[in-house]
């Protein structure tokens, strides 16, 4: 297992609100989180950190034997208990009012992918030269896109399609999307903000990604500086996990 992130501030921000984790238990176990905060800089920083926070707590929980309904409690407590510590810091003070963050992790063990995902910060599973998405975005323009009301490419393009209808900390409680995948060797997850995928559609995202399999650690920055050169107007984070 080989993993490798990085995050920047992008080109328009003055603060970046995005949030990230990943490390390895083991051998053959590997998780990443990556969050992206709203709510005014300081409290789009705050929500962000204390979900990563929480998953770097509960993460230790897991070894190399642990099935998918040990991996989903493990889930669902880590957000749970982000989801009321962000809750309860916003209602505390004012100027954290209305904070929250989206969420994106997976959890590889052995030869199974697991995902979470809580507002539009996506995963990918990226296999030979092609790549797909795991996770489903909780967002205005995707249950449009849901509904047959908008394509994908008019999504991109949308409006409101920095409106999210789900994250953590903006209620009292919170409802996540789960996922398991099989996973074989050499595949690569690839988890990010959507100050990449605002600029950055999938299939440039898997051309890119593949074209560097065998330097996985260039992935990262690469997609990072070609978000900022078509504008990067939001900080943005990538993280990426090679079976």
């Amino acid at each position: 297992m080989i993993i490798f992130g990085s995050s920047n501030i992008g080109m328009v921000r003055k603060d970046n609100q995005d949030s990230y984790l990943f490390d390895t238990v083991g051998n053959n176990v590997g998780f990443a989180v990556v969050c992206d905060g709203m709510g005014g800089p300081s409290g789009g920083k705050i929500a962000s950190s204390v979900a990563v926070n929480s998953f770097s707590k509960f993460m230790t929980e897991l070894s190399y034997d642990s099935n998918g309904e040990k991996i989903k409690e493990t889930f669902q407590k880590a957000i749970d208990c982000a989801n009321k510590e962000i809750y309860n810091k916003s209602l505390g003070d004012d100027k954290l009012y209305g904070m929250g963050t989206t969420l994106v992790s997976s959890v590889i063990v052995n030869d199974t992918g697991y995902f979470v995902n809580v507002g539009d910060s996506r995963a990918y599973l990226i296999r030979d030269d092609s790549i797909r998405r795991i996770s489903h975005d909780h967002s205005a323009v995707q249950q449009l896109v849901d509904n047959g009301m908008l394509t994908e490419s008019q999504a991109r393009n949308h409006p409101n399609k920095n409106i999210i209808t789900r994250a953590l900390g903006v209620e009292e409680n919170v409802s996540f999307d789960f996922f398991t995948e099989r996973v074989f060797p050499d595949d690569m997850v690839l988890l990010c903000s959507d100050g990449i995928t605002n600029y950055i559609d999938d299939l440039e995202i898997s051309f890119e990604t593949v074209k560097r399999k065998n330097s996985i650690e260039t992935i990262p920055q690469k997609l990072i500086e070609l978000a900022n050169s078509r504008g990067g107007a939001d900080n943005s984070t990538v993280v990426i996990m090679k079976v």
